[in-house]
């Protein structure tokens, strides 16, 4: 029998919660980027990205009051402004290196589950929301690099 690593998979639920709370998807729920005829449906996608990395955020939150863990402070970047009428080509890399980092992050808390299935299985889901979010910036990046081959 494994048991459940608590420090190990409080640490890596704190690390996803800190990128879903304090990340760059949570600073682009406040700012809008410099937007074109192109770019739109691929801003549109991403917002609905955002708004499950906010509901993952919840989830996180409560497998942790479940598995009786505190959360980390954490501190929240003060540069949300600069993504003002930023270029989706300029954002889109730092989204993927974002989104991967969590697909490692969810990968690590899994790791460290045991046998304990209910809370791997939550962990899973997630990981598949996030891993289907990082192929799809994948797509949008190489759109925006070559917006004739759409």
């Amino acid at each position: 029998m494994v048991v459940l690593n608590a420090q190990m998979i409080g640490a890596a639920l704190n690390d996803l919660l800190a990128t879903h709370t304090r990340g760059l998807s949570r600073h682009l729920q406040e700012a809008k980027p410099y937007l074109t005829a192109t770019t739109y449906p691929i801003w549109k996608d991403i917002q609905k990205m955002l708004a499950a990395s906010a509901h993952h955020a919840e989830l996180i939150s409560h497998l942790l009051d479940q598995l009786q863990i505190n959360e980390r402070a954490a501190s929240f970047e003060l540069a949300v402004a600069r993504f003002h009428y930023t270029q989706l080509s300029h954002l889109l890399p730092m989204l993927i290196e974002e989104k991967q980092s969590q697909v490692d992050a969810y990968l690590r808390a899994i790791d460290h589950t045991g046998d304990d299935r209910q809370t791997a299985g939550q962990l899973n889901e997630l990981l598949a929301d996030v891993q289907g979010q990082l192929v799809r910036l994948q797509q949008h990046q190489k759109q925006v690099k070559d917006p004739a081959g759409v």
